[in-house]
């Protein structure tokens, strides 16, 4: 079961030990996304680096990295408000879009673009065809 299933508080996964092996992306980081003072951001990262350790076999600055990179991700998922504060919380920045603070809110258009220049970059232009829009 994941922490998810037992519907967990923050305050009440705060207080394990150490993150479930099986825990999902959504329940790690939605949880992250709940969390509001910076003691507890500080100790809920550690737990996350601890998992991502444990379970990828990273070590410890890749780790850092990887949860950083996961949680302002999936900040991208969140109100404005949210992402800021996680933003300033985890010191994370989304890793496409960069921190909200520096570079506001992307507009639709601005999301649309990036994606079609990601789809790009990782399909080397081979079948993509967009035919509108920025070429």
């Amino acid at each position: 079961m994941t922490i998810g299933d037992y519907k967990m508080l923050v305050e009440d996964v705060l207080k394990l030990e150490e993150l479930p092996d099986d825990i999902t992306m959504e329940d790690e980081y939605g949880i992250a996304m709940e969390i509001t003072e910076q003691e507890d951001a500080d100790r809920y990262f550690e737990m996350c680096v601890r998992n991502n350790m444990n379970t990828g076999g990273h070590d410890r600055v890749e780790a850092e990295r990887i949860v950083r990179s996961n949680i302002g991700y999936w900040t991208g998922y969140c109100d404005s408000e949210t992402r800021r504060r996680v933003e300033r919380l985890f010191r994370c920045q989304h890793p496409i879009f960069g921190s909200i603070e520096i570079n506001g809110e992307p507009t639709v258009e601005e999301a649309f673009f990036k994606g079609m220049e990601l789809a790009n970059m990782f399909f080397g232009g081979q079948g993509v065809q967009w035919g509108f829009g920025k070429e």
